[in-house]
């Protein structure tokens, strides 16, 4: 992935697969991180993603472990935003839809309810109408 600075320089970005157990991890963790005010965890959140991403300038590579090195690096919120996405992406974990798979439950809930008041009408309902006459 390039990048490009404010004062107009380019950076690559090399990105790995985080390994099973922490992608694991790092998946389920995704959605705290998107419904939480506590910034800290943020910060930490952010910091391990990235922690899986090399900057390359010139000859040398950079791991992105640090504040320093994100900062002097990336230089902007925008370019830690796109490489925050690139690597959840590549790593299968949408930042755009996988939050709201916690919701797949409450939709779940709620169609098991309309099924259930659809059988009871089904059952109760022909009893009820003989009694109507």
């Amino acid at each position: 992935m390039e990048l490009i600075l404010r004062d107009g320089s380019k950076r690559t970005v090399e990105m790995s697969y985080f390994p099973a157990l922490e992608g694991w991890n790092i998946q389920r963790d995704y959605v705290k991180f998107r419904h939480t005010d506590d910034n800290e965890f943020r910060t930490q959140f952010t910091m391990r993603v990235l922690s899986y991403c090399k900057v390359m300038n010139r000859d040398q590579s950079f791991p992105m472990t640090t504040d320093a090195i994100i900062d002097n690096h990336l230089g902007s919120w925008e370019n830690i935003k796109k490489v925050f996405d690139a690597i959840l992406l590549m790593n299968g974990i949408d930042p755009d839809a996988h939050a709201e798979q916690p919701l797949y439950w409450e939709k779940v809930g709620s169609a098991i309810a309309i099924e259930f008041l659809a059988q009871c009408e089904n059952l109760i309902g022909p009893a009820l109408r003989r009694h109507e006459v």
